[in-house]
């Protein structure tokens, strides 16, 4: 879960929250009951992550890959629960995904300095409100392992 800022909330995820204000217990139980498969009240964004060429500490997320610049394919699923918190389900692992991600967006994590402004002057931050509180791996051998810290 991401506790955001902004001066302006992105216009897909406004159409999302449809101005009310949602319970994470119960959109957890969905996301579990549905097998952990987001449905179509969660943006889906996928492009690609590379670092920053003006602030090397950073990363940047593009639409689409560049050929100058490499970048590795993301896919993030956000879901708003309001305007100043975000679920966050990835389906890939890149450094910084989730960050990098929301910055295309135009909202930056409370606390985030490094990600606060695009050139990033604000170095590494002491603490940033993200957190992770559901975790589900699955086994190679079958079945799920799924970890509630909710």
């Amino acid at each position: 879960m991401a506790k955001v800022q902004s001066s302006i909330f992105p216009s897909e995820l406004e159409c999302l929250l449809n101005g009310k204000n949602l319970n994470l217990k119960s959109v957890l139980s969905k996301l579990e009951k549905d097998d952990f498969i987001c449905d179509d009240s969660w943006l889906k964004v996928t492009g690609y992550i590379r670092r920053s060429n003006i602030n090397r500490m950073k990363m940047i997320f593009e639409p689409i890959k560049k050929s100058f610049g490499g970048g590795k394919l993301a896919t993030s699923y956000i879901k708003p629960l309001s305007k100043e918190e975000l679920l966050v389900k990835i389906e890939t692992g890149r450094m910084h995904q989730i960050r990098a991600t929301l910055e295309y967006l135009g909202l930056s994590i409370v606390g985030d300095s490094l990600y606060l402004t695009k050139k990033g002057k604000g170095g590494i931050p002491d603490i940033i409100q993200l957190q992770s509180i559901l975790l589900s791996l699955e086994n190679p051998a079958g079945g799920r392992k799924t970890f509630k810290l909710y």
